[in-house]
């Protein structure tokens, strides 16, 4: 294979191109574009502006100008205008285009998405114009004069290329205790669910580069049971502007479950029995980055299976080991042990 870099141009000529860690067969020239993250203001000040993660329902009220933007229960803005048709975001479909006219005030605003849809309310003024294309909105903020939106912020990634599903309803081993240990199990559901956001966040998209764990925060919602954690957090229109704010977010309520839940006689104490091993697993899909990086996206809370460690080790083949360390306190999996995109697997 033959690359050809021209450090004097933003283009390479050949026919093959390695791209973020992947292979692409090109029949012309193709830009080099690397995605990022980024923070743009447009309108009138936003500074003191928090934002909301763009997850759920997103609607807009106008008429000349922008009177309104809403997420969920979130509200920026007055009531005047014409409230425009809601959209809901389905899975897997995100904001993927954003077009802008502002001056002093927000004119006009038109959002696109994965899948097609729009909505749409403004005028026709605005001297300065904007169209953010090949993007995913991850969360956005505004401010407001007199009942009109002055101006907003939206936190984007730039070029963004979505990360592939490479396997679903994969088990992965996300933590275990050795015998006579003592443990508590939680019959509060929410804990299951938080405990399989934060140890499939820890252990994997955490490590990864900031595209990733940006993916990992819009897409963790646990739909498949229920409206679980990520209803929760939508309903109360959690304010976040970073990964830090999520994860302290995230790591609070589930310190708070299970306070309630040890209060209300919803725990249960026992010990691991002599000879077995405690582990807990999580029901994910691997996922694929664009630079090429494995990581996982968790579609289950987390539960516990307890098997006996010299005639049960078996019951964990099969699995991704996101611990790597399963196999030192089961011998019997050393030799089923392999590489697995990029994880420990027991095969």
């Amino acid at each position: 294979m033959l690359i050809k870099i021209l450090p004097s141009r933003a283009f390479v000529r050949c026919n093959v191109v390695l791209v973020l860690g992947a292979f692409a067969t090109v029949d012309a020239q193709a830009e080099l574009k690397s995605q990022a993250v980024e923070i743009q203001q447009y309108g009138g000040d936003v500074t003191d502006s928090k934002q909301v993660l763009l997850q759920g329902v997103l609607g807009f009220r106008g008429g000349q100008y922008v009177d309104q933007i809403s997420v969920n229960s979130e509200a920026w803005g007055g009531e005047g205008g014409h409230a425009n048709s809601k959209l809901e975001l389905g899975d897997n479909e995100y904001v993927n285009e954003v077009e802008l006219h502002y001056g002093n005030l927000l004119d006009f605003i038109k959002v696109t998405t994965s899948k097609g849809r729009s909505i749409s309310v403004g005028g026709s003024g605005g001297h300065k114009k904007e169209v953010l294309k090949d993007i995913r909105l991850l969360s956005l903020g505004a401010s407001s004069q007199a009942g009109f939106i002055k101006g907003v912020e939206l936190r984007y990634i730039k070029n963004y290329q979505p990360s592939k599903e490479v396997t679903s309803n994969a088990r992965c081993i996300v933590s275990f205790l050795p015998p006579e240990t003592e443990r508590t199990e939680y019959e509060e559901a929410t804990v299951r669910e938080l405990r399989g956001l934060i140890t499939t966040w820890e252990q994997s998209a955490s490590r990864e580069n900031v595209v990733i764990q940006e993916e990992f925060i819009a897409e963790a919602k646990l739909g498949s049971v229920g409206q679980g954690v990520g209803g929760d957090l939508l309903a109360r229109g959690h304010k976040t502007s970073n990964r830090d704010d999520w994860q302290a977010h995230i790591k609070q309520r589930l310190q708070d479950s299970q306070d309630r839940a040890s209060t209300t006689s919803g725990t249960t104490k026992t010990k691991v029995p002599k000879g077995a091993v405690a582990v807990e697993v999580v029901t994910v899909k691997i996922m694929q980055g664009a630079d090429g990086k494995f990581w996982v996206l968790p579609t289950t809370g987390s539960s516990w299976i307890i098997k006996n460690i010299e005639t049960e080790w078996s019951s964990f083949l099969g699995c991704y080991d996101l611990t790597g360390k399963l196999d030192a306190q089961v011998s019997g999996l050393k030799a089923h042990r392999k590489e697995r995109h990029s994880f420990m697997f027991y095969e």
